[in-house]
């Protein structure tokens, strides 16, 4: 890894916040933290379901435009329809034990 991926990684870790392109979506998100984490620490097929429903449900959003009302609903929703218990949403929302 170059200086500059090593200077990302440290900001991350610093701050909590990526930069993104203009542009980039939540799918897009999804795909890098697949991408850059699943071979440093495999997850099970909950995690993975998880993050494509995520995916396919709200991956066409912008990730600047992304809120917490998003979220809020996306999950108030899923439990509504008795798709997943208030742990499991709790588990998506966080992506789980990273």
């Amino acid at each position: 890894m170059g200086e500059k991926g090593q200077q990302e990684i440290d900001q991350i870790k610093a701050t909590g916040v990526i930069t993104v392109k203009r542009g980039t979506t939540l799918a897009d998100l999804i795909d890098r933290y697949v991408e850059e984490l699943e071979h440093i620490k495999r997850w099970g097929r909950t995690k993975s379901a998880d993050l494509k429903r995520l995916k396919k449900d709200l991956g066409h959003l912008k990730a600047a435009q992304l809120t917490a009302a998003h979220l809020t609903h996306y999950f108030t929703r899923r439990r509504n329809e008795g798709a997943v218990a208030s742990s499991s949403a709790h588990r998506s929302a966080t992506c789980g034990p990273c």
